[in-house]
């Protein structure tokens, strides 16, 4: 239930992300095409997780790479793992920024967001549902922070237990222990989130 992805080290993709931190343009030109093919398997996949149907995956991909080229702030890879990790979380904030405007265009048509149930309409749901996993994600970092990030490292990176504890300097039993806690907790807010009873 991941957007896994094999991080195989590369030496030329190492050495562009180190010069694409130190901000050369040209190495982040380099670095598209090493990467296409690799972040069109990673927005496919984010796109089943997170049943997403009406963005494509090579548009996700295109915003992707202006969204990596704008904000500097995401240039500080460290290695070929850490941008892929960095880009799946930004394609899950791509996609849900795709359906908080999804959701503004139906307002209008009494579309509301509560707990989706099976009879609900097929070009609602993956939109809506997005919306609501984004706002349990969001109420579960208000009460632990840690719990959002081992579920963000593992759903959307596919970063397997001892990577997630290797990335938040805990133990692999901690990163565990927590990802069970966050999974069950995830789910029944998703069942029965608070105030749409």
């Amino acid at each position: 239930m991941s957007a896994n992805l094999t991080y195989k080290e590369s030496p030329t993709l190492t050495r562009l992300l180190n010069e694409a931190r130190g901000g050369s343009r040209r190495a982040m030109e380099e670095i598209i095409p090493l990467v296409y093919e690799e972040l069109r398997q990673l927005a496919h996949g984010q796109r089943a997780l997170l049943k997403e149907s009406t963005l494509n995956t090579t548009a996700l991909v295109h915003e992707l790479f202006v969204l990596l080229q704008q904000r500097e702030s995401l240039q500080h890879w460290k290695d070929r793992r850490h941008f892929f990790a960095t880009a799946a979380l930004a394609m899950r904030s791509l996609l849900v920024d795709h359906a908080r405007a999804m959701s503004a265009q139906k307002r209008g048509s009494g579309i509301s967001l509560e707990p989706l149930r099976d009879n609900q309409h097929a070009e609602e749901a993956p939109y809506l549902w997005l919306l609501q996993l984004d706002q349990a994600l969001d109420t579960l970092a208000k009460h632990n922070p840690r719990a959002r990030d081992i579920v963000e490292l593992r759903f959307f990176t596919g970063l397997d237990e001892a990577e997630v504890a290797r990335q938040l300097q805990i133990s692999r039993s901690t990163a565990a222990r927590e990802w069970r806690k966050a999974r069950a907790w995830l789910s029944l807010y998703m069942e029965h989130p608070p105030g749409m009873e």
